[in-house]
């Protein structure tokens, strides 16, 4: 059998206020009665323990305030030790002393941030060893169409540049109708059968509410050949726009 259970021991007089004034100091937190009578686990009997409370309100070691019909009790903080002027000074400067530290760190932490962000925008190794590369290919390029010159490979003369500049002057106007015609009459009169005048931008009418794949989809299907990048590139150069073509004439 289970050893049977002992009977907690019950205080009374002057033990059970000892034992009652020492949890309030020690634990130096308002309290009811029935709170105080849980946390001494029936050591002292609960109609005792509201009696000794008031007496030792009574007798200025524990301060009582009534909330309704509600009494709590906590220790007098005027018998309360308290600390020596000196050792509150020094708490106060190392609080003090706390604060500015921590002012010093963020500031730190707030350049170090600034730094990290400032580092991850530059190029890596590696993208800076592909730059150079690209860079380095592109001058040895350069360096490649600049060698017929070097050996003394005959220039052209005026005359032939002027030619040369006629020539592709038709040419691209040439190009410039010849499209025109096919964004503007052909497609249309074609699909249509309609006149030559009354056809307008059928193409661009088609392909505007299309997407970039379908409208190629579209022109493989009807095989149709657009510009291509070298076109547009060339249509976008100084040869291809008469105005920044007349400055580059007239600074030969």
């Amino acid at each position: 059998m289970p050893p049977k259970k002992q009977d907690a021991v019950i205080l009374k007089g002057q033990d059970a206020e000892d034992v009652v004034l020492n949890y309030m100091l020690s634990m130096n937190r308002p309290f009811g009665y029935t709170d105080v009578f849980n946390n001494l686990h029936g050591s002292v009997q609960k109609a005792s323990v509201s009696k000794i409370l008031v007496s030792l309100a009574e007798k200025g070691a524990l301060t009582q305030k009534l909330y309704g019909k509600v009494a709590i009790f906590v220790a007098n903080q005027g018998n309360m030790p308290t600390l020596p002027q000196a050792e509150c000074d020094a708490l106060e400067k190392a609080g003090k002393d706390a604060e500015e530290l921590k002012k010093a760190i963020s500031t730190e932490f707030k350049v170090a941030c600034a730094e990290l962000t400032r580092i991850k925008t530059k190029q890596t190794d590696e993208e800076l060893a592909q730059q150079t590369a690209e860079t380095e290919a592109k001058a040895a390029q350069l360096r490649a169409h600049l060698e017929p010159l070097r050996s003394g490979a005959p220039l052209l003369t005026k005359a032939q540049l002027a030619e040369l500049d006629t020539e592709w002057t038709c040419w691209h106007a040439e190009w410039l109708r010849r499209r025109k015609i096919f964004r503007e009459h052909v497609l249309f009169s074609y699909f249509c059968q309609i006149t030559f005048e009354q056809s307008f931008r059928f193409w661009d009418m088609v392909t505007g509410n299309c997407s970039p794949q379908d409208a190629r989809t579209l022109e493989e299907d009807l095989g149709i050949e657009l510009d291509s990048p070298e076109h547009i590139a060339l249509g976008k150069s100084p040869l291809g726009n008469p105005l920044r073509r007349a400055t580059l004439d007239r600074g030969k």
